[in-house]
């Protein structure tokens, strides 16, 4: 179903409002799961990484399946971003949605994995240092 707005232009009202209910409504979600789990956000650890920060996290990352750590940002939000050597490992977990989210960042950022510290008691910058530092020990054998 279209509407013209005041300006002449087509708005798809059927289409738009549903996907952009569905995507607040996950979104809420995964932000309250977040909020009531008990379990870490993020554990570092001589096996590798276990990315819980998000709905569309990455679970277990083992340290020889990363091939670059970077830092990018999208908007004021920065991410310490995981390039791994088999992307569609990751791009095939989780919920419809958060394959969604995790394809567009791939599509965006060359990698599905993309870690914030909002949601975590450190800072960005102490976080990074702490990925990288690990990544260095056991990153290699």
């Amino acid at each position: 179903l279209f509407f013209e707005d005041p300006t002449g232009n087509r708005i798809i009202i059927l289409i738009i409002s549903p996907i952009a209910i569905a995507l607040a409504v996950s979104s809420f979600i995964f932000a309250l799961r977040a909020l009531l789990s008990k379990s870490p956000g993020l554990v570092i650890n001589r096996a590798g990484i276990i990315d819980n920060t998000t709905g569309a996290s990455a679970g277990k990352i083992p340290w020889e399946n990363i091939s670059r750590i970077f830092i990018t940002q999208q908007r004021s939000t920065q991410f310490l971003t995981i390039e791994v050597r088999d992307p569609e490992q990751y791009l095939r977990q989780g919920t419809f949605l958060s394959r969604i989210f995790k394809r567009i960042n791939y599509t965006f950022f060359h990698s599905p994995i993309h870690i914030s510290a909002h949601a975590l008691d450190v800072s960005f910058s102490e976080m990074v240092e702490s990925v990288e530092r690990y990544h260095r020990k056991y990153g290699h054998q």
